[in-house]
């Protein structure tokens, strides 16, 4: 099973330009679409557009939640390690298995979070508050601009993977994003 699995994960990030073009070009499509026609907002009940985006934002949180594992699991793996401290077989076997797996899917899970807080964000700040400003609507936007900003420099790491530099600019982004997310999902709620 466990070899299955990172012969998947190997798939995953052998197709990792066409999964991630796919998923980018399919919500900017979406985007494009309703605002030419305005489907969203004309197909489904606003109480449903709400429960929608709400949804969204929750797969977005869930799914960076999952890429933020990859380095969790790593960092404390190592430390373990480090510290010498002894290490159920099982454990030892999972955290070997796990983060080959994590470290594979990290940069598509990256970019399927972006994509899902793309429509999040689209759909609540153009579709229920029609463009407006609010506490919600700001801390969105700034969290959605340091999600560029961790997008970039996963993207930029991908391109130049030898350059340190932007690994910790990466990992400070991710930070300060998950904070700005915590800040936005207090105001929201």
């Amino acid at each position: 099973m466990a070899k299955w699995l990172e012969e998947v994960a190997k798939l995953v990030q052998l197709r990792f330009n066409v999964l991630a073009s796919i998923l980018v070009l399919t919500v900017a499509s979406l985007v494009v679409s309703d605002q030419w026609t305005h489907w969203i907002q004309s197909a489904i009940p606003i109480r449903n557009i709400n429960q929608w985006a709400g949804d969204f934002g929750e797969t977005a949180f869930t799914l960076g939640y999952v890429a933020l594992l990859y380095y969790g699991v790593r960092e404390a793996f190592v430390a373990v390690k480090k510290m010498q401290a002894p290490i159920p077989a099982w454990l030892d076997s999972l955290a070997k298995t796990a983060i080959p797996v994590l470290r594979l899917t990290h940069p598509l899970i990256g970019v399927l979070v972006f994509s899902v807080v793309l429509m999040h964000g689209y759909v609540m700040w153009q579709v229920l508050a029609a463009g407006n400003f609010s506490n919600p609507i700001n801390t969105g936007l700034v969290a959605a601009t340091i999600l560029v900003a961790v997008a970039l420099s996963g993207l930029y790491i991908r391109w130049m993977p030898k350059l340190i530099k932007f690994r910790h600019a990466h990992r400070i982004a991710g930070i300060l994003f998950v904070l700005a997310f915590v800040v936005h999902k207090i105001v929201a709620d």
